[in-house]
């Protein structure tokens, strides 16, 4: 084959419009680092709570009951599974750990919540960010809302067997009917999943590249809907699973030209070091698909006091 990208593409099983897409935004190094993370089994990642013992001490449940984990560098309650299943054990039915992705309980600690914040997660189902933030903080005063009962009762499924607190409702984030401010609202938006690939394979041969930032204009709406719910002074966490700038960078680009009342949030020195080194300009964080993690990227934007 001729054509480096569809030679590429075909030595890593990747589609001629993502290796086009990631060597120009990314450069070839960190493209082929990318497709190779992709085509790896990834292993099973914990949340542990600190005010159960943090993940030391679930740590140490998990070694008796012959699982075999190691910490997380992202996140400072997570845990990697390298052996064994742990949720056999005492510790998951006692609601000790949740399953997720080191790096999506990194994205919840951009920056990390403050004891005593309100928090409103405004996609809230199936739980994530609101229980990686309630793992590290759990003096927050948190709503979880999301537009579907269906997935809302997920979520209070997780939330009852992890024995966590927070109100739950079923709310559109378009079109907010919630009332008063928050110090954070955290968004997870809508997009193509390109960094999750390596979790859902079929994805990178289902989607198209006419699909890429086709759920902009509604990841737009959900952000305007849920501007008026940050208080003054407060932040604004857009994230996704996607590494597209048009799922990203172009939606957050359309609502500042639209929400003079916000700008991006300056995170130099506001985030640990592992976390840091992943800040791509003010107020953008990017993690590419590698090591033992998926895919994310997060805009930190404040509201103008």
């Amino acid at each position: 084959v001729k054509d480096p990208i569809t030679r590429l593409g075909i030595e890593h099983s990747h589609p001629d419009f993502l290796v086009r897409r990631w060597l120009d935004v990314f450069g070839r190094a960190a493209t082929i680092a990318l497709m190779h993370a992709d085509n790896q089994p990834k292993p099973l990642h914990l949340l542990a709570f600190r005010d159960r013992g943090g993940r030391e001490l679930l740590a140490e449940s998990l070694i008796d009951e012959g699982v075999d984990v190691d910490p997380s560098t992202l996140s400072p309650m997570g845990l990697i599974v390298r052996r064994g299943n742990p949720l056999q054990g005492e510790a998951y039915r006692r609601g000790d750990l949740y399953i997720q992705d080191e790096g999506s309980q990194a994205v919840a600690l951009l920056p990390v919540p403050k004891p005593g914040d309100s928090v409103l997660d405004a996609a809230a189902a199936p739980g994530g960010k609101s229980f990686s933030m309630l793992a590290l903080e759990p003096e927050l005063d948190i709503v979880m809302a999301d537009v579907s009962p269906a997935r809302i009762a997920t979520l209070e499924q997780n939330r009852r067997r992890l024995g966590l607190g927070g109100r739950i409702l079923v709310a559109d984030a378009a079109r907010s009917p919630l009332r008063g401010t928050f110090d954070r609202v955290v968004l997870d938006l809508p997009c193509s999943g390109t960094g999750t690939l390596r979790k859902h394979p079929e994805l990178k041969w289902r989607i198209s590249e006419s699909e890429v930032g086709r759920l902009g204009d509604q990841a737009l709406r959900m952000l305007k809907g849920s501007a008026p719910r940050v208080a003054p002074g407060g932040l604004l966490v857009a994230m996704t699973c996607s590494l597209e700038v048009e799922e990203n960078e172009t939606v957050v680009s359309r609502f500042l030209e639209q929400s003079p009342g916000f700008e991006l949030e300056d995170l130099d020195g506001a985030l640990e070091p592992a976390l840091a080194a992943h800040l791509q300009g003010r107020g953008l964080w990017r993690l590419t698909t590698a090591d033992d993690h998926d895919g994310f990227t997060a805009h930190v934007l404040r509201r103008r006091p």
